[in-house]
């Protein structure tokens, strides 16, 4: 649908929901379609966005470290306290950030250093062996691996790196599914080669992260440092990621447009041991929460898997944690032995 079937509000309303991270993935691919009708649809989009982005305040965002000082020292085991917490919390967090009447979305700035993960790791050389070397990191483990190039890939929990036998002759390849961050070590000649299942990264050295858990269906990449090619196994335009943007292909899609975010906040927060979300989708946050704690976590309505959310959680229980995001999206969750469910809340 392009500009000739859409008046501007339609347009505006469609670019806003993008920008502020609430379109739903069927939204997400109408933007992409739109773009790929014209490159005037492309010039439009990037004027939309650069007014976006300058026009955002400063201080989009509040400060809730006072209201968490009030929540921690509150139980939940009791319905009565339970309501008091939800008063409180809402009363603090729905200060809604609603900038321009378009734009729709919770932006909920708290942040995050439950210590779950042993980040005391060392870097472990790599030992060329015949055939494909794999590397694998287990529930709560995080392993660092340097490459025979200097290369250094951080390997985050339930992931896996396989190397080719012939890395680094011609050209240094790798595959992984899980999440990696990569510190690339620059050589103009042997281009440094990421696949997954979906997507294709290449770069000559820089440092960036991949996003590829395979129950997900998506792939993102996120630039710390210099620029990044991405392409996705569907075919169709590939992308160039410069640093401080992301791009997400999602299957049998093309990458969409990078956009510009923090990275260091969102993306890499996970080499610290934050946990930070950035228009995650609750699948994604599911992930997160279950690769961190060891739970097991479902819902009772496949829409729920659909909502997104920005947040960084920080000095939170995973009890509080589950609160606000439920809080946050309308739902409500409940607790047998080691697993939850959210469902929504029709209170």
């Amino acid at each position: 649908m392009g500009i000739c079937k859409m008046n501007n509000e339609q347009i505006y309303s469609m670019l806003a929901k993008y920008f502020s991270g609430e379109s739903s993935p069927d939204e997400i691919n109408k933007v992409n379609d739109w773009l790929n009708e014209n490159s005037g649809n492309r010039v439009f989009y990037e004027d939309v966005k650069a007014v976006w982005e300058n026009s955002l305040p400063a201080n989009n965002s509040f400060n809730v470290e006072d209201a968490w000082e009030k929540v921690k020292t509150k139980s939940f085991s009791s319905d009565t306290k339970e309501k008091k917490y939800f008063r409180e919390k809402s009363a603090l967090t729905f200060q809604a950030f609603n900038y321009l009447k378009i734009a729709a979305g919770i932006v909920i700035m708290l942040g995050f250093t439950y210590l779950y993960f042993n980040l005391n790791y060392k870097v472990e050389p790599f030992e060329n062996t015949v055939g494909i070397k794999q590397i694998i990191s287990d529930k709560g483990e995080i392993r660092k691996i340097r490459l025979d190039d200097g290369t250094v890939v951080t390997l985050n929990s339930e992931s896996e790196l396989r190397i080719p036998e012939d890395f680094f002759l011609k050209e240094r390849n790798v595959s992984l599914t899980g999440e990696a961050y990569f510190e690339v070590a620059h050589d103009s000649k042997k281009p440094f080669i990421v696949s997954t299942e979906m997507a294709t990264i290449k770069v000559i050295g820089t440092k960036f992260n991949v996003t590829a858990w395979q129950e997900n269906d998506e792939v993102t990449v996120a630039v710390s440092e210099g620029k990044v090619f991405f392409g996705s196994e569907s075919g169709g335009d590939a992308v160039f990621i410069n640093q401080g943007e992301i791009s997400t292909a999602f299957k049998d899609t093309p990458p969409i447009v990078p956009v510009k975010v923090d990275v260091q906040k969102y993306y890499l927060s996970w080499l610290s041991d934050e946990l930070n979300f950035y228009n995650a989708s609750f699948k994604n946050i599911i992930h997160r929460l279950e690769n961190k704690y060891g739970i097991n976590i479902s819902v009772n309505d496949a829409s729920i898997l659909t909502k997104q959310l920005t947040a960084n959680f920080k000095d939170e229980s995973l009890e509080e944690i589950l609160y606000t995001i439920s809080l946050a999206l309308d739902l409500k969750f409940s607790e047998e032995k080691n697993s939850i469910t959210f469902s929504y809340d029709n209170r």
